[in-house]
Order: C-alpha cells, then sequence, then structure tokens
C-alpha cells in the first residue's frame, strides 16, 4: 500500500472513530485493527484487517440503531417538536394506571396542560375508563403494542403486527378513533418495524429527554437534569411504570421548573 493511500486512510479512519465509535465497546479494538493495518504491508493482512473493520462498523451501527431510537436507522421517529418556538411536550408510558395516571391527570387538569400518553394495549383494555378521561380531557393516546413484551423486538410479520393492531385496536373502540402516534417499547427498533407501522399508519415517536422516572432518584438531581432543556424538547415520563408514583409525587414542581426557565407546552396535535 503506499504512502499516500495509508495517508488517506488512516486520516478518515481517525475522524470515523474519533465521532462514532469513542462510546462504544468496539472502539479499542477498531483502533488497534486501524494501526495494525496502517503498519503493516502484507496485502492479504491489510484486507483481513479492512474487513474486520467493515464488521464492526456494520455491528457497531446495527447495535447503535437498535437501542438508540434517536439515531433514526430502521425508522424515522419524531424526537423533537421542532426548534424554532420556546415549547416543550410532556409525554408518559406504560400506562394507564388507575392510581397514578389520576393523579397526574389532575396535576396536568389544573395546570392546563396536554400531554400524549402511550398506553399499553393490555393494560387499556382493563382501564377504558379511563382511557376514555384521558381522551375527553384533550390529551393524546398513543399505541405503545399490546403487551408490553420484553421480546417484541424478536418479533416480525404477522406477530408484530399483531402487537401493535391489537394495541390500537383498544384505543379506537373506546375513543372512536385510530391513534396516529406510537412509540416502540423501551425505544427498541428493528428491521421491521418500519413495515409494520406502514401498514398501521403510524408515525414512531421518539424523545429527546429521558427521566429515568423509573428509577427513584434524588429529587434535585432530577430538577437539575432539566437545566439542560432545548426548544422543541420531547420528554419521557412514566405514569404506569412500578415507580409512578414517585413520577406522580414530583410532576407539579418540574412542571414549575420547565415554567421557570420560560417554557410553554406544546398541545399533542401541533406535532
Amino acid at each position: 500500500m503506499s504512502s499516500g493511500v495509508r495517508l488517506v486512510i488512516s486520516f478518515f479512519s481517525g475522524i470515523f472513530f474519533h465521532m462514532k465509535l469513542k462510546r462504544s465497546f468496539l472502539f479499542p479494538l477498531t483502533t488497534l485493527l486501524t494501526i495494525i493495518l496502517l503498519t503493516s504491508d502484507a496485502f492479504w493482512f491489510q484486507t483481513m484487517v479492512l474487513s474486520l473493520l467493515a464488521v464492526s462498523f456494520w455491528l457497531t451501527t446495527t447495535v447503535l440503531g437498535i437501542f438508540s431510537i434517536r439515531m433514526n436507522f430502521f425508522i424515522k421517529s419524531v424526537n423533537t417538536i421542532g426548534r424554532n418556538r420556546k415549547e416543550v411536550l410532556l409525554t408518559f408510558d406504560d400506562g394507564p394506571d388507575p392510581v397514578n395516571t389520576e393523579r397526574i391527570l389532575k396535576i396536568l387538569r389544573a395546570r392546563k396542560i396536554k400531554a400524549v400518553f402511550f398506553v399499553i394495549g393490555e393494560k387499556a383494555d382493563k382501564s377504558r375508563e379511563l382511557i376514555k378521561k384521558i381522551s375527553d380531557e384533550g390529551h393524546e393516546i398513543g399505541c405503545h403494542s399490546q403487551s408490553h413484551d420484553w421480546f417484541i423486538n424478536f418479533l416480525i410479520g404477522k406477530r408484530l403486527n399483531a402487537e401493535i393492531e391489537n394495541g390500537c385496536s383498544v384505543i379506537k373502540e373506546v375513543t372512536g378513533s385510530r391513534p396516529r402516534l406510537y412509540r416502540p417499547p423501551v425505544g427498541l427498533t428493528n428491521p421491521h418495524l418500519f413495515s409494520s407501522l406502514s401498514r398501521s399508519d403510524l408515525v414512531s415517536m421518539g424523545w429527546s429527554f429521558r427521566s429515568y422516572d423509573t428509577k427513584r432518584q434524588n429529587k434535585k438531581k432530577m430538577l437539575k437534569r432539566l437545566e439542560k432543556l432545548k426548544n422543541g424538547t420531547i420528554l419521557l415520563f412514566h405514569d404506569g411504570h412500578t415507580n409512578s408514583g414517585y413520577t406522580a409525587d414530583i410532576l407539579e414542581e418540574i412542571i414549575g421548573e420547565i415554567i421557570r426557565q420560560g417554557f410553554r407546552f406544546a398541545l399533542p396535535d401541533s406535532v
């Protein structure tokens, strides 16, 4: 390999690995392989190293694409509501919950704030009156699958379609309208999700602020993290998790902090 080619590969490899893979477990491996590639004169060895680099790149991007909905790797998700207005959008997952969803609704009602509730079909079917109440109070209801099965990301074809469609059907039966938004459980995506959402005429919604409210944490720490909000942020909270009592406990202060920073709360139908 000529020195010129080595220089070009060295330059672009350095930029790529620094910008894209520095947080990946593959970063040390790919860095080492690049160094070996640039110092070796054996053609077959260079070819093998290049192949390993390509595989490393594919594996890294695929893994990140599965676990990071904000990468828009397999599907394009709405992760912000636009940066031109000082607004944020509240969203709640995993409900409805007869206790905590009611508490959250009471706070939102008093504050005249609308939100998106991504509900699980099985829970919605058991709490139909609560689903109707969420809708009647002007909030948007999105689908969060039928069962929120931890293995949903391994489903394909008819089984994945059924998991999504059954969740949507319950919402339509209660509210009279099909949901237009879908949030994948845990934010996991796969290559088959695009066709399933297209088939159901659903738009995927992610988030740009994850509260981690499923893990009970110091209230001051949560409020401190809110200081990093940006225009158009979609906030992810939970009303149906086992720790959602914590979310309901501090929601009033969360809203107060957001307002203190000068943000308004966007209407879901403006998305």
